[in-house]
């Protein structure tokens, strides 16, 4: 997604954050769909005077000297961003009976668009990012959007005030096939040589305890968001900034989607296989088809692999 200029915007997880590129304009609503290839990921700055649909998009590079982007490296981020834009675009690394489907027109789509998207708009620097790397770019006001979750709207409250003063928030963009985004799960354990097995599940049950969740969930911002139906019932109203991203969890997939997320597509994820994919091509290290047949291969290599 972009945020609309003058805002700055990140987006990720479900949210987005901006902040004013110009002081002289009003800030606009976040577009719902990803910029359309060559379109760059800023549009011209909305005075306040027309819809946001019938503004341009042009590369913030060349609008505003800031740049856009997220991850293309072996980061957890990328595996967020790029499966997110591949299910947009009607791709997917296997079906529901686990087949693997990757070899398809729409994932050439998402693997132009995000070629486009590296070429007009990232600098190398996106090759080496970690997951704390977009964040670092977005609060040192070189970049004005990233693909991230709500973390720098609480970071910036505490050491950039100026920017969380003009921070706004979306849901993962929607592509050709729609909206779709990333589920993260939280999941607890406890050890089967735990001593104290009563206890632990005695402190379980205090800290997913809804109004606790909800505690939490207020004091960080939304950063601490719970996959919870009861999360539902929080009070979203408090800020109207995050208060889209109660949605987030109804487009929401897990890794491995459609079919069920299970070791197999795991395996692909810890291998940074779609990652990989997106950035041979973007780069130029692969040819198009060359890339496709590549994350065929290797997916194949995992969910061919007995059990």
């Amino acid at each position: 997604m972009a945020i609309a200029s003058p805002q700055r915007g990140e987006v990720g997880g479900g949210n987005g954050v901006g902040r004013d590129l110009a002081a002289t304009r009003s800030p606009a609503a976040p577009p719902p769909t990803w910029p359309p290839p060559a379109g760059g990921m800023s549009v011209q700055a909305n005075t306040g005077q027309e819809p946001v649909e019938n503004l341009s998009w042009k590369s913030p590079k060349a609008t505003s000297g800031h740049k856009s982007g997220f991850a293309l490296s072996q980061t957890e981020d990328a595996n967020i961003t790029l499966y997110a834009i591949l299910w947009s675009y009607g791709a997917s690394t296997v079906d529901q009976d686990r087949r693997v489907t990757i070899n398809a027109p729409q994932t050439r789509q998402a693997l132009d668009y995000v070629k486009d998207l590296y070429a007009s708009c990232m600098t190398n620097e996106v090759l080496s990012w970690d997951d704390s790397s977009n964040n670092q770019a977005f609060l040192g006001g070189s970049y004005a959007w990233v693909h991230n979750a709500v973390g720098i709207y609480y970071i910036a409250r505490e050491k950039v005030p100026d920017i969380f003063q003009v921070t706004n928030h979306t849901l993962t963009p929607a592509g050709p096939a729609g909206q779709h985004g990333t589920a993260i799960p939280f999941n607890y354990g406890i050890w089967q040589f735990a001593k104290e097995k009563a206890l632990a599940k005695e402190f379980l049950q205090y800290i997913t305890d809804p109004a606790r969740l909800e505690a939490n969930f207020s004091a960080t911002l939304t950063v601490n968001i719970p996959p919870v139906k009861a999360s539902e019932h929080f009070d979203w109203a408090r800020d109207p900034k995050t208060a889209m991203l109660k949605d987030y969890a109804t487009t929401a997939h897990m890794i491995g989607w459609p079919a069920p997320s299970d070791r197999k597509a795991e395996q692909a994820r810890a291998e940074w296989i779609v990652p990989n994919m997106f950035t041979y091509y973007a780069t130029g290290q692969k040819s198009l088809e060359e890339a496709v047949v590549w994350g065929e291969g290797e997916l194949q290599r995992i969910y061919k692999a007995k059990a």
